[in-house]
């Protein structure tokens, strides 16, 4: 017996977040089902039609007018099981050399029967009809075969079950355990629904999968075709491939049963008491990259309501959502996480739970603010930060938050002085100086007007003066009443100008000044300078390297 141990460690986070849940699912909700259920059953059409076409665990074989079909009894059963009465009920399983007599059909049509029913989504009743019409089966014959072998296959371990006979908790003989948790779950497809059916009531297994004491019956194929990690142990080189009982360890029976409902059925969804970041560790490790879309899904929607609108409840759990993407790898989960959580900073630095978010992912935050400051945003975010330090209490688990957002206001200021011009046109600029006419301190204009003083330069000085200007002769300035702290401001600009004249007149942007701004600074500047531009700074022959010395011949001296 092998023992197998799955996954490695996960966030410690609650099974199911306190997020939007099932209920009220948001306008994207549907959408994102709809696209999920697409995704999820042509992978299981996928793996259940690469089943029969590379004849993988085969255990019976059909004779068609000369032509061999080796097909998978478990799947005649589920799906077509009026064909399989009619051809195999009598039939022993262990005969899986002998070829069964298929009469009255051609190979071709058999071929396409056999295509449909391990291929399509939807029921394939009307094809096992006609196929049966075609062999010329005697259907009130076949209808009281069937029925008798259905009853008699109810009443075996191996009976195939409706969802309303499905017992509360199911234990089969030899410890064989099927938890109720999963039963409820929607399929992605008929063909799901039709090959659940023979993992919940335990048709014809022939291998069983174990977990801490308890056993669950399965079908090699199924698990070969749908998983890498079982094709790898049943069908490769490995010892497992022909035991009858292989043991799994470092998984949950919790875990185990969401694996193999997903494997057989294509479920959509997870029990409550599923951990969802430990499952996609367990899809990781198991080859379901299906199960671990099912699992980006749960989170999207019960953890983060699908991004709709930061409401109180969600807050906490996205910052869950993120240390679980993160720490397990689902990069656009992370991102798209990782944006809504920049995009309402704010609010989820406010929160306890932010503390408890690992530092790395903190300090990726507060970078993709700083590289997301533009002139549009750039007061916002300030006004912003500046609310979070007034608001957040001094107490430890706001210590990171604190620095976060006096970083994040450093940033801000600094990249207004640097595009001022462009900055004080904006509404969100706006903004801020009225939320300054109704504070009771002017603390943020006066921080970026003192920024401004000590920080001019050559360059930039005469583009700081013009944006001074504007703001001066803006009406919304002037009654706002920040006329005289714009003005002196103002008026150092213009004595750097003065004094600085003959550097800042081969600038840029003292080209684009007024020209009756260049006449007054030129006739009060204390040294107007000339029209040349600077030479090259000398190069001290001291500074010079390897270079030749040598010299210089007399000059002739004449008389």
């Amino acid at each position: 017996m092998a023992h197998y141990a799955a996954g490695g460690a996960t966030p410690a986070v609650p099974p199911r977040s306190p997020g939007a849940g099932r209920k009220g699912l948001s306008r994207k909700g549907p959408g994102e089902r709809r696209r999920l259920k697409a995704v999820v059953s042509e992978q299981l059409r996928s793996d259940v039609l690469r089943l029969f076409r590379e004849e993988i665990h085969t255990d019976t074989v059909l004779s068609v007018s000369g032509s061999l079909f080796k097909v998978h009894r478990a799947v005649l059963l589920a799906r077509a099981p009026g064909f399989h009465f009619y051809v195999l009920g009598q039939t022993s399983s262990g005969l899986a050399n002998e070829p069964v007599p298929v009469d009255n059909i051609e190979a071709s049509e058999f071929r396409t029967f056999l295509q449909v029913v391990y291929s399509s989504n939807n029921s394939v009743k009307n094809y096992e009809e006609e196929i049966l019409k075609k062999m010329r089966v005697d259907n009130g014959t076949l209808e009281k075969k069937a029925g008798v072998s259905f009853q008699e296959h109810r009443n075996s371990p191996g009976s195939i079950l409706g969802k309303s006979d499905i017992p509360a908790d199911v234990t089969r003989g030899g410890g064989s355990f099927i938890s109720r948790d999963n039963y409820d779950l929607e399929s992605a497809s008929e063909l799901g629904e039709d090959l659940l059916k023979l993992y919940v009531n335990q048709c014809c297994p022939d291998i069983d999968i174990c977990v801490d004491g308890k056993s669950f019956r399965a079908h090699r194929a199924i698990l070969s075709a749908r998983s890498g990690y079982f094709a790898a142990m049943l069908s490769g080189c490995w010892a497992e491939s022909s035991q009858e009982c292989v043991t799994l360890q470092g998984i949950t029976h919790a875990e185990i049963n969401v694996v193999m409902h997903f494997i057989y059925g294509g479920t959509l969804d997870f029990p409550d008491k599923a951990s969802v970041g430990q499952i996609l560790n367990v899809a990781d490790m198991y080859g379901l990259e299906g199960l671990r879309e099912v699992a980006v899904y749960v989170l999207r929607r019960d953890y983060c309501n699908f991004f709709q609108k930061p409401v109180p409840r969600t807050l906490a759990s996205i910052l869950e959502c993120l240390i679980i993407a993160h720490s397990v790898g689902v990069e656009s989960l992370f991102a798209d996480c990782m944006n809504w959580i920049v995009s309402h900073f704010a609010r989820f630095w406010s929160e306890r739970s932010f503390a408890s978010v690992p530092p790395e992912l903190q300090k990726t935050c507060l970078n993709m603010l700083i590289q997301s400051l533009n002139h549009r945003n750039a007061a916002f975010l300030l006004m912003e930060s500046d609310r979070l330090l007034m608001g957040l209490p001094r107490v430890k688990w706001t210590e990171a938050a604190l620095s976060m957002a006096s970083q994040l206001q450093e940033e801000c200021v600094v990249f207004i002085v640097e595009n001022f011009s462009k900055t004080i046109e904006t509404e969100n600029f706006t903004l801020l100086l009225q939320s300054q006419t109704m504070s009771s301190t002017t603390h943020l204009l006066d921080r970026i007007l003192k920024a401004i003083e000590d920080n001019i330069t050559t360059e930039n000085s005469c583009s700081l003066l013009m944006a001074l200007d504007t703001l001066l002769n803006s009406e919304s300035t002037k009654e706002m009443g920040f006329t005289c702290k714009i003005r002196a401001v103002r008026d150092k600009l213009w004595t750097f100008l003065v004094q600085s004249f003959y550097a800042v007149r081969h600038t840029e942007s003292w080209k684009r000044m007024h020209i009756d701004d260049q006449q007054k600074i030129q006739a009060a500047a204390f040294d107007k300078g000339d029209d040349r531009r600077l030479g090259r700074k000398p190069v001290l022959t001291s500074s010079q390297v390897n270079v030749l010395s040598y010299t210089a011949p007399a000059k002739e001296t004449r008389f």
